[in-house]
C-alpha cells in the first residue's frame, strides 16, 4: 500500500475534493493501490477502465449527478486510447467543470508526457501530479516541473530514468 507524505496530501485532497471538480494524476502506483487508498477514506471508488470504457469515458463522467457526494472516478490504462483520446479530451476538457466528483487518472510516465505534449490544456486543468514512484527514495518531485520544461528537456529526464532509451539528440 502506498504511505508516507504524498500519500498523506493525496488523502487530505481526497477529502477536501468530495463533491467538487478535480482532477488528480497519480503516478508509479497501481489503481488497486487508489482504490484502497480512496476506500479506506470512507470514499467509493468508481473504476473506469479505459481498455473496455475509452469511448465513453467524458460520457460516464457527466452521469457524475446519479453518483454518490462520495464517489471518486478513478480511470487507468490511458494509453490504450492513445491517439484519438488525446484530442477529445483536450477539446471536451471544459466539461470537467460540471463534474462535481474527484477524477484520479492513474497514469505511467509516458502517458503523463504524452498527454503533456498532447493534450496541454487538459493537463493544466489538473490540481496536482503525484508521483509515488519517487517517493520513497524521498527524491525531488522532478515530475511535476516537466510541464514547464523543453521537450528535450522531458527526454532527459526519461532517459535518465531509463538508461536503454536511445540519446534524443
Amino acid at each position: 500500500m502506498i504511505s508516507g507524505r504524498l500519500s498523506k496530501e493525496l488523502r487530505n485532497e481526497l477529502r477536501l475534493a468530495k463533491g467538487k471538480n478535480s482532477l488528480i494524476f497519480a503516478l508509479g502506483t497501481s489503481h488497486s493501490e487508489i482504490t484502497r487508498l480512496i476506500e479506506s477514506l470512507g470514499l467509493e471508488a468508481y473504476e473506469i477502465d479505459l481498455r473496455v470504457e475509452g469511448r465513453r469515458f467524458l460520457k460516464i463522467l457527466y452521469r457524475w449527478e446519479e453518483t454518490s457526494e462520495n464517489t471518486v472516478y478513478l480511470a487507468h490504462d490511458i494509453s490504450s486510447q492513445f491517439p484519438w483520446i488525446l484530442v477529445y479530451i483536450n477539446l471536451h476538457r471544459d466539461l470537467l467543470y460540471d463534474i462535481k466528483r474527484p477524477v484520479v487518472m492513474i497514469v505511467s510516465l509516458y502517458e503523463i508526457i504524452t498527454i503533456q505534449k498532447n493534450a496541454p490544456d487538459f493537463y493544466r486543468f489538473r490540481s496536482r501530479t503525484y508521483d509515488f514512484s519517487d517517493e520513497e527514495a524521498g527524491s525531488s518531485p522532478e515530475l511535476l516541473r516537466l510541464g514547464r520544461n523543453s521537450h528535450a528537456a522531458k527526454a532527459g529526464y526519461l532517459a535518465s530514468k531509463n538508461p536503454e532509451m536511445d540519446d534524443p539528440g
